[in-house]
């Protein structure tokens, strides 16, 4: 019986110092417990701006052209292609 008290011993030494740590160890990489992790990636917004454009109809159609500019921002620094 002295044996088999000697091969307990060590695992009953690794379940003490498992249960005094408060349980399974993370996996690496893991966040710790608690943590929410990163924040979601937040998508970019975009702004045009330019006049406006009235084709004038009669005897012939006459085109007209505008110019229009498009700002773009993204809130968590991404970059913008």
């Amino acid at each position: 019986m002295i044996g088999g008290t000697r091969r307990c011993w060590p695992a009953a030494m690794a379940f003490a110092a498992f249960a005094a740590c408060g349980g399974a160890p993370s996996a690496p990489g893991a966040p710790p417990a608690g943590d929410p992790g990163p924040a979601a990636n937040r998508p970019p917004t975009a702004t045009v701006e330019g006049g406006s454009c009235h084709p004038r109809y009669g005897a012939a159609v006459e085109p007209c052209a505008v110019t229009l500019t498009a700002r773009a921002t993204d809130p968590d620094g991404d970059a913008l292609t």
